[in-house]
């Protein structure tokens, strides 16, 4: 019997229009996803499908997405793991192979005009988890290699010539509380490790399959970084400031400090302003604007309180809070609008449960 036979569409974003696509007679699928940057569509099977495992195919800009079955074979005790990511512009796949038990994944890249003639770029038997990321030119593929109690980066460069070896981008982070965010072009890394949500946040340039050595922010302060539950840093996005959260001038009290890239050792500087007894800055991001940061402050004593502040890059002489306080609450996230003109933040009270929140920032 097996699952009933699935129907495929493409709708465009900006005029709604749909495209129903052809697909194999009798394919059922699961929840299809796009890719990171939505130019390819990704399709695993459903439970009990008689098709492959995966279709996957690349959006034309009339809206075609011709699909390719990706069932590679494979030995009895390796299972295929998931697709990892497609480009446009070069025309491959990349997809992980797993064994059928315990931990370790296998990297392959295949032309999605020849599927059948995968190469194996990358191993990790070790690992428990794996993420992947590719570099805007395609040009590079990045993984997040994740073990017990480890995180490392690694780089394969996938050019004109075939892909390169794997390449470390660091030496591997070993404890407890690990984390990463990448800069928003790709060109750094931001590393945090430590034995709880304190710890140190070291900066790695990167240039493709190369990286620069670990740099310590704020090197006279090891130890104080804090890992938010949000973030554990922000790259702006012309790239030379680095935002985050420390307790370095008063421990136990985290606060929102500004850091030259090009400089990250030396002393940051604060941007909040003075807070109550009790209250400490739990989350911080970079406005549009970029002369502007938002930060949450939260005091997590009785009676809890919570407020969003927006502030300058200049210091901490100029900042404004947006919201009342909202008591027995904890902000949870703010979105800002494309044009920088509005924000809208969640925050969860033990009354009410979660709220959406409203700011006009011109008219706060």
């Amino acid at each position: 019997s097996g699952p009933a036979p699935s129907h495929f569409w493409l709708v465009e974003s900006t005029t709604f229009a749909s495209h129903e696509l052809p697909v194999p007679p009798g394919s059922a699928f699961g929840p299809a996803r796009l890719n990171a940057r939505g130019t390819a569509v990704i399709l695993p099977a459903a439970e009990g499908a008689q098709q492959g495992p995966f279709l996957v195919c690349t959006i034309a800009e009339d809206g075609a997405c011709p699909l390719h079955e990706l069932d590679p074979s494979l030995p009895p005790d390796v299972v295929l793991d998931d697709v990892r990511e497609l480009s446009v512009s070069r025309g491959w796949v990349v997809y992980t192979t797993r064994p059928a038990l315990g931990d370790g994944f296998d990297v392959h890249l295949a032309a999605l005009d020849s599927l059948d003639l995968p190469l194996l770029i990358a191993s990790f038997p070790t690992a428990s988890a794996l993420r992947t990321a590719l570099a805007p030119d395609d040009g590079t593929i990045y993984f997040d290699v994740t073990g017990p109690q480890s995180l490392e980066h690694v780089a394969v460069d996938l050019g004109a010539d075939g892909p390169g070896p794997p390449v470390a981008l660091h030496p591997p982070l070993i404890g407890p509380e690990l984390a990463y965010t990448w800069a928003p072009d790709m060109s750094a890394l931001l590393l945090f490790s430590g034995a709880d949500e304190f710890g140190d946040l070291h900066l790695v340039e990167i240039d493709g399959a190369s990286a620069g050595p670990m740099q310590l922010i704020h090197a006279d302060a090891p130890g104080h970084a804090y890992h938010s539950p949000r973030a554990i840093a922000h790259v702006s996005a012309d790239g030379a400031r680095i935002l985050y959260i420390s307790d370095h001038e008063t421990p136990g009290t985290t606060q929102l400090y500004l850091v030259d890239r090009a400089a990250p050792g030396k002393p940051p500087k604060r941007l909040n302003g003075p807070l109550t007894p009790g209250e400490r800055v739990r989350s911080g991001a970079f406005l549009r604007d970029p002369d502007h940061v938002v930060y949450f402050a939260h005091t997590p004593t009785e009676p809890a309180q919570a407020r969003l502040v927006r502030a300058t890059v200049e210091g901490p002489t100029n900042n404004q809070t947006l919201s009342p306080p909202l008591f027995d609450a904890m902000i949870d996230s703010v979105k800002e609008s494309a044009d920088g003109s509005r924000l809208v933040y969640s925050a969860h009270s033990v009354d009410i449960g979660w709220g959406l929140h409203y700011v006009d920032l011109t008219d706060p």
